[in-house]
This record gives structure tokens, sequence and C-alpha cells, in this order.
């Protein structure tokens, strides 16, 4: 995986010294687990340093999945989030919990893959926004609808004008 290729999967910027993307896991549920920790390990540039769950099951599933016990497992996120072996994290916990930490996340000098949605209300947004702005990070929202292949080649046949006028 290039660097360039992984800031367009994972909007995460900042690598450490050596090149490596250092990542952080908050939420070790389904998206965590099921489909974060198994997609990024297949990159030779990334590797997860910490994982993050309240639930005690999911956490020890999730830090033996990411790369057993050189991989810290925290129940706080703030203490993952303190961490300087941690240069992005995946937000991917449940959705009332999205907005905070990646707030909390930019505050920190992290930058920030999270799930879908990026808050409960519209009105969270703007906070985001400013967090991401004041601090200089990187956020993206995923939405895999927009990320899948079959997606994106449905895209460059309407853009080739295959499908003829679209209305």
């Amino acid at each position: 995986m290039t660097r360039r290729h992984f800031l367009s999967v994972s909007g995460a910027v900042v690598a450490s010294p050596n090149d490596t993307i250092q990542l952080g896991l908050i939420g070790c549920g389904a998206r965590g687990k099921g489909v974060h920790i198994p997609r990024f390990l297949k990159y030779p540039n990334v590797r997860f340093t910490a994982v993050c769950d309240v639930n005690a099951k999911y956490l020890a599933e999730s830090r033996q999945l990411a790369g057993g016990e050189r991989v810290a497992a925290y129940h706080d996120y703030r203490k993952l989030l303190d961490s300087k072996d941690v240069d992005a994290v995946i937000v991917a916990s449940n959705q009332q919990w999205h907005a905070l930490q990646t707030i909390d996340a930019c505050k920190a000098g992290k930058d920030v893959y999270m799930e879908k949605p990026l808050g409960n209300s519209i009105g969270e947004g703007p906070y985001v926004m400013q967090a991401w702005k004041k601090y200089g990070r990187v956020v993206q929202v995923g939405t895999q609808q927009r990320s899948q292949q079959h997606y994106q080649q449905a895209v460059e046949l309407i853009r080739a004008g295959k499908l003829g006028e679209i209305s």
C-alpha cells in the first residue's frame, strides 16, 4: 500500500518517522474487528498499536486480531489518545460517541477516520469541523457506498456516457 492510497482510503495523514502509520482503533465491535482490522492488516506500512473498547471480550478479541501483546489495549479511549505510539485513529464506536471522540482525537494531534454517521444531530457537525481546523487535523467520515469498487465502476460508466443522459 502506498501512502497516497492509504490517505485516499482512510483519510489518515500523519506517519511516524519510519513511514509506518500507527493506528489506534476506538470501538472493537462488528465494524472495528470485522472490517477495519482485517482491511488495514493487509498493508505492510500500516500497523495497529492500540485498540480500545469498554467491552472486555471485544477488546481482547480485537487485540489478538490486531497483533497480540504488542498492541496496547484500553477501556478508556482518552488513554489511547494520550499514546505517542498512535498517529491516527479509526472511530468505530457507537454512533453517539463519534463526534466527541473525533474532537478529542483532533485535540490530541491525531488524524481520524470515522465511521458514519458523524453525529446524532446536525448540530454536532460544526464542532467537529472547528476541531479539525483548529488543530490542523484530517478527518474523514466513511461511507462505503462511495468507496467500494462496484460504486466506483458505476461512476466511471456514468461519466463516460455509457448509460446515456442521466436525469
